[in-house]
C-alpha cells in the first residue's frame, strides 16, 4: 500500500488536489467527470477500474466530484466489472 497526504484548500475536488500535488495519473473524460484510470504506474487491467472509498465506504461520487475535508482517508481499490 503506498500512503500519500495531500495538501489543499477547502472545497477542492479530489482530483484538483492530486493534480495540484503532483500526483502522476491518468485519466478519461466523460459527461459525468473525470474518471482516474491509472495512478502512477499502478492501475487496473482489463475488465476493472479503480473505485474510491472514502473512510472506508465505497463513494457514490467519482474524483471530480468528491470533496475530501480535513482528515478524510480516500482509497483506491482495483474493481472488476462484473
Amino acid at each position: 500500500m503506498v500512503e500519500q497526504r495531500l495538501e489543499t484548500q477547502s472545497g477542492t475536488t479530489l482530483f484538483d488536489a492530486m493534480h495540484e500535488n503532483g500526483v502522476s495519473m491518468k485519466y478519461r473524460e466523460y459527461s459525468f467527470g473525470k474518471m482516474i484510470t491509472s495512478i502512477g504506474l499502478i492501475g487496473p487491467s482489463a475488465g476493472g477500474y479503480l473505485s474510491i472509498y472514502a473512510n472506508g465506504k465505497y463513494s457514490e461520487k467519482g474524483a471530480s466530484e468528491l470533496v475530501p475535508r480535513n482528515g478524510d482517508t480516500i482509497e483506491f481499490r482495483i474493481e472488476k466489472i462484473e
